[in-house]
């Protein structure tokens, strides 16, 4: 079977409507990101039920026991409200991580020949023939 790009594909790309999911998608593996930075600091997750509902209510994030550094970086990664939460690449550009982090990242990143927003409406479209596959 063929892989093709259709009309449907380049009128999705445009969509505010895709795009916004995407960002979304993004952003909620940006929290995901600062939730795995507090555990791997605390040994614990940084939310159960209980503290991640005081959390919305609050709108204090409960890192005060992270340094000051780390501290900020899960801040960023947490806000609750999605858009403001920083991307991936703004993420690596902190001094947390180690230049060949950033490396690596843009290493990977070069592999991709498409922008992953292209890749998914790719595979969606073709679907069904991706599932006919043995």
């Amino acid at each position: 079977p063929e892989f093709k790009e259709t009309e449907m594909h380049h009128r999705l790309l445009k969509s505010e409507r895709v795009c916004s999911v995407f960002d979304m998608l993004q952003a909620q593996d940006v929290f995901a990101i600062g939730c795995i930075v507090f555990e791997m600091y605390q040994q614990k997750p940084l939310f159960t039920a209980h503290t991640l509902a005081a959390y919305k209510k609050s709108q204090i994030p409960p890192t005060q026991s992270l340094p000051a550094n780390i501290r900020k970086f899960v801040d960023k990664a947490i806000r609750l409200d999605p858009s403001r939460r920083p991307s991936i690449r703004e993420l690596l550009a902190e001094d947390l991580f180690p230049p060949f982090f950033v490396l690596i990242y843009n290493l990977l990143a070069a592999f991709q020949p498409l922008e992953w927003k292209d890749r998914l409406l790719l595979v969606l479209e073709n679907l069904s023939l991706i599932l006919q596959l043995p």
